[in-house]
């Protein structure tokens, strides 16, 4: 081909290759707007870039364990969702690209670091944990962890009898700062209070006077939570650069986006609270629609000049003079067309938005003029409600038929630039936008990926690299009912399982039998008052406690005799006494065993505790000679598998009902008694859940704490109140919310230990299952059976929560040596065990 015949082609494919282009950029302009064209912007602005967002949610809240959402916010890769279980208020701080749970905080639970307040959970319309309008209170500070903070309510004493704001570090949920905004011995005890903005530097609460609508703002440094000023007539609620914009109180409770009659707008000083400007006496009533760079849209109704009707009209201010910039955004509308303009919303610097009845948005710069789209938004809809601005984009929606809606992305001349998931835009950033969704009678959340220049994130969860546990289909064995029956807990220790659990005389027939691991032959088994030689008779029989001493198992229990109490070794392989250690005392009981040591709290009264009262010790024995190794007076052991360490706790005096509180958790070196460490004064109650090879959880009076074993430093934290821990090794399951029966309900956390670290999984998305267990790397539970019959699942899960098997053909107790001890539930009810041979 000549060089000629080249260039000639090469110019008609550029001319086609123009053409094309020229099209694609017709077809492009056109999609964004319903007119023929692009509609024109006000002279020098630029129009927005479209957005894209995600064709399915990342997540939802059920994976926070929430029942109603009322708003949400997004700061860099968290999201922060305010709303209920259906028991109480709920704030939880999530992952926005997973949906994680960081840290929560639930009404009524003690807040992480705030010396006994509970995060407070009053009446619906008393919003404990989130803001005035439903979302979450937000401080943007560099000086909060993580560069911002949270605001909730709290309260503290018998009856909540104190009532405040704290400040929770958006990092961890730690309380930063609390104040109080009213004690017990104020005349009103029944005082209503309320979150109502907060910025980088202050912090706005409002406090209603039962029985009479008389409102007073306090505002408190954000920073360091000191009280600033008062304002004693009415709430002030919207922050505007220097100034934060009120209403008085009126004859009505104020609401969002209502104009209440009476009520009148002010602008207050924001850092001292001197009043700069009233409009008191100037309209019927009137509201603070939204504000953005020192301009407030303000929505009034006023009386028409001579008759006795009014109307409504939304105006612009100054937010720092109160002077009319504008008087009326209807000014700009299209001839004829009725109604005022209602419903703004704002970025809080550049620009505010509001719909008018025409189904057209009516913007406004701060200090400019209202410029109203030439056209709907929504073609053939005469409403429109904006929700949210972003970055010069307004996004908007307008209800369906139902509870269905849909949505918009448009600049301010209704320019389409793009189609928003269905639901209610709440937040927006540069990865996520987070929806409002209705679910029946609630609302829920979606949050979805969004992007501006490529493609947003869609739901990938993570494969996870947890293979699951395969049992051969029939079992090795089962255990006989008139052998063993209601299994509690089984163990695995070479060739022989020990397993706890009643008899076929029920409840009271307390019973530990040792069974061949492979066949199920019955080695031994041992009553709660079977002989034990000379007089003795074992005492009780919980979960088997062993101890490997010379190459020998023995199974530690306690014992009675004639005037004498103990501990005795059995012997695993033959379930004989190997020996008995006498122990003087009037209460005397097992807690700690390990290999080297074992542990008793001994209790005395009255004379024997030296004149009265009771006296406690934790005395500690080396396991292979009975020998005293040392002792401990007003310390009591805690449960706890004993190796280097024996963890005791100090006990405080009883408050009510009887229950010691716990001052202090101490290790002591199991071989000498010598103090390790100590918690001191670092937590409040702290009581061992759980004790393993390299960590401890402890609860506290806040939540929950994990520690490292050797020197007690703190690893992690949660705000969670656990309960029934255990593990091995580097899983620990435990439960929390029982007893919160709608909601999140009772579900599992998982905690994941490593060579100093720790990781705390809430995972309220296993609300519904039973019977949480560790079982080496995995999380296992029961999925009851159906109302009205069916059979009961046993899903096999990993640390984080995802599903790795449904099939189980029991729930796992015990696994070790290619064996796994499975339970299944009886025609009684009562645990039935088999042993499996595992796969793989």
């Amino acid at each position: 081909m000549s060089r000629g015949r080249l260039r000639g082609r090469a110019g008609a494919v550029g001319a086609v290759a123009a053409a094309l282009l020229l099209l694609t950029v017709i077809v492009v302009v056109r999609s964004r707007g319903d007119g023929p064209a692009t509609a024109a912007l006000p002279r020098g602005e630029a129009h927005p870039r479209s957005l894209a967002f995600g064709r399915n949610p990342l997540w939802d809240e059920r994976t926070l364990g929430m029942t109603d959402v009322d708003g949400a916010e997004l700061r860099g890769g968290a999201a922060v969702v305010t709303g209920r279980s259906a028991s109480a208020g709920r704030l939880v701080v999530a992952d926005a690209r997973t949906g994680t749970i960081r840290w929560s905080a639930d009404g009524g639970d003690p807040l992480l670091g705030g010396d006994g307040a509970l995060a407070y959970d009053g009446p619906p319309e008393a919003e404990g944990v989130r803001g005035l309008s439903g979302g979450p209170v937000l401080v943007d500070a560099d000086t909060s962890p993580g560069g911002w903070s949270v605001i909730v309510q709290y309260a503290k004493g018998a009856g909540g009898e104190e009532r405040g704001v704290a400040a929770l570090s958006g990092e961890d949920g730690r309380v930063l700062w609390k104040q109080a905004l009213f004690r017990g011995a104020d005349d009103d005890r029944e005082q209503e209070t309320r979150l109502l903005a907060a910025d980088g530097r202050v912090v706005l609460a409002g406090v209603r006077s039962t029985g009479r609508l008389r409102l007073r703002t306090v505002a408190f440094d954000a920073a360091a939570g000191r009280r600033l000023w008062e304002h004693q007539d009415g709430w002030a609620f919207r922050i505007d650069g220097g100034t934060v914009l009120g209403e008085s109180a009126a004859g009505e409770p104020w609401r969002p986006r209502e104009v209440r009659d009476g009520a009148a707008v002010f602008g207050l000083d924001l850092m001292t609270g001197r009043k700069r400007w009233d409009l008191a006496g100037a309209f019927e009533g009137a509201h603070v629609q939204a504000a953005a760079g020192g301009t407030a849209a303000v929505t009034v109704r006023e009386r028409i000049a001579g008759g006795p009707s009014t109307r409504f009209r939304t105006m612009a201010l100054d937010s720092a003079t109160g002077r009319v910039q504008v008087a009326s955004l209807e000014a700009e509308e299209a001839a004829g067309t009725p109604g005022p303009v209602l419903g703004c919303v704002d970025d809080r610097r550049t620009l505010i938005a509001c719909a008018a009845y025409s189904g057209r948005l009516v913007t406004i710069r701060p200090g400019g003029r209202p410029f109203t789209a030439k056209k709907p938004l929504f073609k053939g809809a005469s409403s429109v409600e904006p929700d949210l601005v972003w970055r010069d984009r307004v996004l908007a929606s307008r209800a369906l038929d139902g509870n269905r809606r849909a949505g918009a992305v448009a600049d301010r001349a209704a320019n389409g630039l793009g189609a928003t998931p269905p639901g209610r835009p709440a937040a927006l950033s540069d990865r996520f936008a987070a929806l409002l969704v209705r679910r029946g009678l609630y609302d829920g959340l979606a949050v979805y990926g969004a992007s501006e220049t490529g493609k947003p994130e869609e739901p990938a969860p993570a494969p996870s690299s947890q293979k699951p546990l395969r049992v051969e289909a029939r079992p090795l064995w089962t255990a006989k009912a008139d052998t063993i029956r209601g299994v509690s807990s089984a163990v695995l220790d070479g060739d022989a399982v020990l397993i706890s659990g009643t008899g076929p005389g029920g409840s009271d027939d307390r019973r530990h039998v040792v069974a061949d691991a492979r066949t199920g032959e019955t080695r031994w088994t041992r009553r709660a008052g079977d002989s034990l030689g000379g007089g003795d008779r074992v005492a009780s029989l919980g979960l088997p406690r062993l101890a490997h001493v010379g190459g020998e198992t023995l199974s530690l229990v306690k014992y009675e005799g004639q005037g004498s109490q103990g501990i005795a070794a059995l012997s695993l392989r033959d379930g004989r006494v190997r020996w008995k250690k006498a122990v003087a005392g009037d209460g005397v009981n097992l807690y700690a065993v390990g290999d080297a040591t074992f542990a008793v709290r001994v209790t005395d009264y009255g004379a024997g505790a030296g004149g009265g009262g009771e006296r406690e010790r934790t005395v500690a024995f080396a396991t292979s000679t009975r020998r005293e190794l040392w002792r401990r007076s007003g310390v009591v052991p805690e449960l706890d598998p004993a190796g280097d360490l024996v963890i005791a706790a100090r006990l405080g005096k009883a408050e009510r009902y009887g229950v010691e509180p716990h001052t202090d958790l101490i290790a002591y070196g199991a071989s000498d008694g010598r103090q390790r460490w100590h918690t001191g004064g670092r937590y409040r109650d702290p009581r061992l859940q759980f004790a393993g090879g390299r960590a401890l959880v402890v609860t506290v009076g806040d939540g929950a704490a994990v520690l490292d074993r050797a020197t007690g430093r703190e690893l992690a934290r949660t705000g969670a109140r656990l309960g029934g821990c255990g593990g091995t090794g580097a899983l620990v399951v435990c439960r929390t919310g029982e007893g919160d029966v709608g909601g999140a309900g009772e579900h599992a956390v998982t905690i994941e230990i490593g060579d100093g670290t720790a990781r705390i999984n809430d995972l309220p998305r296993t609300a519904g299952l039973t019977a949480f267990r560790a079982l080496g790397p995995w999380l296992t539970a029961t999925r009851p059976a159906a109302p009205g019959g069916g059979r009961p699942a046993f899903p096999l899960l990993d640390a984080a929560g995802r599903t790795l098997a449904e099939d189980l053909p029991g729930a796992p107790l015990a696994l070790g040596g290619g064996l796994a001890v499975l339970t299944t539930p009886g025609p009684d009810g009562a645990a039935a065990l088999s042993v499996y041979r595992v796969r793989g």
